[in-house]
């Protein structure tokens, strides 16, 4: 009935659908799902809070389902996607907030704009400050590394091994970095 707001990361994983809390199609979900029901029934308050549906992008299977609070709408997702047993949600506060894909507990947070999961799910990257990169290790959230750059970062993306990190940047340098000491 209501049309959600869509998000898809870059590497064709996740989809994850968007709704206000408000919205009626969110409601019909939350209440068929018990879970669902009694965390809505303890968000303080619900203006501006989404509810996030996330669907594997190959078969259309779900995921997981999330509620998230925003303190009255002070915030807006910019960016969600789905990485191993994770919920990666960019905002519009300039931070990267990591909540578990089944249990939904927020397992950490940190400032930047732009974020990516190395295939493995041990390393995240954000762009914390114009033209710098930050590397996390995600299950402690422990900063690993940092790397900058003369110009402001355009794209980001782990190869498909994990073991490297391609970095485009605004001036149109391409940057080939070498992340397997990080995952050991």
């Amino acid at each position: 009935k209501e049309a959600p707001r869509l998000y898809a990361d870059e590497q064709g994983q996740s989809l994850v659908l968007a709704w206000a809390v408000a919205s009626s199609a969110a409601q019909a979900e939350i209440k068929s799902d018990p879970a669902l029901a009694r965390q809505l029934a303890a968000l303080q308050e619900k203006e501006g809070d989404y509810f996030l549906q996330a669907l594997d992008a190959r078969t259309g299977k779900l995921l997981g389902r999330l509620l998230i609070e925003t303190g009255k709408g002070s915030f807006r997702i910019t960016n969600a996607f789905v990485a191993g047993d994770r919920w990666i949600i960019t905002d519009s506060l300039n931070r990267v907030l990591i909540y578990g894909l089944t249990g939904g507990e927020q397992t950490g947070k940190v400032f930047g704009n732009r974020a990516a999961v190395s295939p493995s799910g041990k390393l995240l990257c954000v762009e914390n400050e114009r033209g710098q990169l930050a590397l996390y290790d995600l299950a402690s959230m422990e900063k690993r590394d940092q790397f900058s750059f003369s110009s402001p970062v355009s794209f980001i993306r782990f190869g498909g091994d994990g073991k490297s990190l391609f970095v485009l940047t605004a001036n149109q340098t391409v940057y080939l970095l070498d992340m397997s000491s990080l995952l050991r």
